[in-house]
């Protein structure tokens, strides 16, 4: 029989084996030899931390599934921050899945433009073919009436005055759906539309010069993302794989619960906390006093406690937790000041 000792042990190895590899100098020499020049390797390195915080089954794969993923988007030039391109597990290896406006972005960036993509509904006036050898597509939506039900999507991408555009039926969309192991969850039920610009999006890429490699990740037959450029965040990083498995259909981690009337001002006490409830500790004490997250971290850019590169409670978890300790330890002092700010805009 297993120890469950020794299990828990060598889960927390390998997590701690999977953060390692992330921040170690010979990642972040990897990854600055494939990085444009608008990124750096200490910020990639932050945000894919971050994704293991906002997905703790992340840090179950593979460290080379993983670190494979991050050189995909460092080539890309597209941060894994659920926004233009997502970190996904499948079991033990850690898959890259561009976003749509992933896409757009490596288009723009590829000499493109203009690129968009959209619906064609059975009330809109809509033509596409070639006229004296040059691709023309015309389409009025008739916004006077109910455009009806779609029936085809398309791309367009404008590179050098010449219009390149790419069409799918309904049909042949759906076909694309069938492969995928999400059809019948996800954003492929939540939001069909989306799914499918940024299916005629993949299909109008494959003439764009992009590596192969990127080309590969984009024209990879499943697409699972969590949501249309969402990735919300469900569990903290501190919990065993099985755990992790078992909590796919509950609800996200709750915000701790306002204070009552009488409570001194719902500030978090100054206990000894860990990362994750530093975080739910703040959130706490931010929702009582009606400040928003946002407002706080343009605090503590001003007063000089961060350069103003976060974007997320999580990241200053990842790279400076003493901050969120101290806030913690000194919330009342903290608040007051962030409060009188708030009180002066």
């Amino acid at each position: 029989m297993s120890n469950p000792v020794q299990n828990k042990q060598a889960v927390m190895q390998a997590k701690r084996t999977v953060q390692d590899l992330i921040t170690s100098q010979r990642a972040k020499e990897e990854i600055a030899k494939v990085l444009p020049k608008h990124l750096t390797p200490e910020r990639m390195t932050r945000v894919a931390l971050t994704a293991t915080l906002k997905n703790p089954a992340l840090l179950n794969c593979t460290p080379e599934s993983l670190m494979n993923s991050l050189l995909i988007c460092s080539q890309a030039g597209l941060e894994p921050d659920g926004r233009l391109a997502h970190l996904i597990p499948y079991g033990n290896q850690c898959q890259v899945i561009f976003d749509y406006k992933g896409l757009i972005t490596l288009a723009l960036r590829n000499g493109a433009e203009s690129v968009y993509a959209d619906k064609v509904c059975e009330n809109d006036f809509f033509e596409a073919g070639v006229v004296d050898g040059r691709k023309v597509l015309n389409h009025k939506p008739n916004w006077k009436r109910e455009r009806g039900n779609p029936y085809c999507y398309y791309a367009v991408c404008k590179r050098e005055n010449e219009v390149d555009f790419e069409v799918m039926s309904l049909e042949e969309v759906s076909d694309i759906r069938k492969r995928s192991r999400a059809k019948d969850s996800g954003p492929w039920v939540t939001d069909f539309d989306e799914m499918a610009k940024k299916t005629v999006l993949r299909r109008i890429s494959k003439r764009w010069d992009l590596l192969p490699e990127i080309r590969d990740v984009i024209n990879a037959d499943d697409d699972t993302p969590p949501g249309i450029g969402t990735l919300t965040i469900s569990r903290p990083m501190f919990e065993s794989p099985k755990q992790v498995a078992e909590t796919t259909s509950e609800a996200p981690l709750p915000e701790p619960e306002a204070p009552q009337p009488d409570a001194p001002s719902g500030e978090p006490k100054p206990d000894p906390v860990t990362k994750e409830h530093a975080l739910m500790a703040i959130r706490g004490a931010l929702k009582s006093r009606k400040v928003t997250e946002g407002q706080l971290m343009d605090f503590w850019s001003q007063t000089g406690a961060t350069d103003g590169s976060f974007s997320s409670l999580e990241e200053v978890a990842m790279s400076k937790p003493e901050l969120l300790e101290h806030t913690v330890a000194n919330w009342k002092e903290f608040a007051d000041k962030l409060q009188e700010q708030k009180g002066k805009k």
